[in-house]
């Protein structure tokens, strides 16, 4: 993301992107799979099956399983900057100081997972956790390096 000062002239620029948990990242992906857009037809199970065959995931929900460091790999910019979603009071801070324009806070988003949810995806997890660990390792990778270290 590039963002301008206040007079419009482009400073340095500031190339950033927020890495969020890979485990937490998949669980919140399960609970987007459950609810109104997918008009609540998908279960924990139907959605594990899915991303285990890999070839039924489709449209944005697939889009919401694909690992992080595809999309850093791809990126059209060098990233030279991490943040992780505990860290957006910092970077609003940043963006604010670098632009010179007072950036208003904005409520994150919080999860709130059912205890029905929270034991049914626990279960598939157990089931599946070296699946899960192998598929996100380089996501893991790139979490320990720029949130961890």
């Amino acid at each position: 993301m590039l963002i301008k000062t206040n007079d419009g002239n482009l400073k340095d620029p500031f190339r950033f992107t927020i890495l969020r948990d890979p485990y937490g990242r998949l669980k919140s992906t399960f609970a987007y799979g459950l609810g109104q857009r997918y008009a609540y037809l998908e279960t924990v199970d139907s959605i594990g099956k899915k991303l285990l065959s890999s070839d039924k995931l489709q449209g944005d929900l697939l889009t919401h399983f694909i690992p992080q460091y595809v999309f850093i790999e791809h990126s059209p910019v060098k990233i030279d900057y991490y943040y992780h979603t505990g860290q957006m009071r910092e970077l609003r801070r940043e963006l604010s100081n670098r632009s010179g324009l007072q950036l208003t806070w904005l409520q994150e988003n919080t999860s709130r997972y059912t205890s029905e949810f929270t034991e049914k995806y626990n279960k598939w997890f157990i089931t599946n956790k070296t699946w899960i660990d192998d598929y996100l390792s380089k996501d893991l990778e790139l979490y320990s390096i720029h949130v961890t270290s």
